[in-house]
């Protein structure tokens, strides 16, 4: 897995608890963590240093392929 795209705000499982998960299969999975708010951002960098890039909410498409670009060309 090159990178994992991870929202901090699921309906089902939380961000947090999602990459939790995520790292036990995989701890060195790259992960770029979208948000609605800031605060979630630095809660999840808290959790693990995977993860190596965020985008908040609202982000246009370049955004995010920018993102992504930089984060699979620099693994």
């Amino acid at each position: 897995i090159s990178l994992v795209l991870l929202d901090a705000s699921m309906p089902e499982m939380t961000g947090h608890r999602m990459f939790e998960n995520l790292w036990k299969i995989d701890p060195e999975v790259p992960v770029l963590l979208m948000a609605r708010l800031y605060e979630e951002i630095a809660a999840a960098g808290e959790l693990k240093s995977n993860v190596h890039g965020s985008l908040l909410k609202p982000f246009s498409l370049g955004d995010l392929v920018g993102k992504v670009r930089e984060l699979v060309s620099f693994a």
